[in-house]
């Protein structure tokens, strides 16, 4: 899991969320309101419902995805690939309670499974 995760506000305008991902190497910020998580956005939600739409100012909380999956801080990892392989997201938020405490991705889970785990998730999410 990535530590201190970055995230911004429903209020966030989208190119300044675009400008945080680049900045800092990340493809999703979760999106918090009073520390709790209550959505995410992602480099592909910025592409696909920003910039196809015109590119006319917006705010995150009207382009991201509400209510994401996530995993706890002492859950399994097979549990994060299950949940990554079934509801086909690269990224989960971790959450002690309703507390942003960092962000799972497909990327961290490479470093820590087999080629095959992480292949097998990949493939899941291609399903459908």
């Amino acid at each position: 899991m990535a530590g201190r995760p970055v995230f911004v506000f429903p209020e966030t305008e989208t190119v300044e969320a675009a400008r945080l991902m680049r900045g800092f190497g990340i493809g999703a910020l979760p999106v918090c309101v009073d520390d709790r998580v209550v959505g995410i956005v992602t480099d592909r939600d910025i592409v696909t419902r920003h910039v196809a739409d015109g590119g006319r100012t917006k705010l995150v909380g009207s382009i991201m995805t509400l209510d994401p999956v996530f995993v706890g801080p002492d859950d399994s990892v097979e549990l994060a690939e299950a949940l990554m392989a079934e509801h086909r997201v690269r990224r989960l938020p971790v959450c002690d309670g309703d507390g942003l405490v960092g962000l799972v991705s497909v990327t961290d889970l490479a470093r820590h499974v087999s080629c095959t785990e992480v292949g097998a998730v990949v493939e899941a999410m291609g399903e459908r």
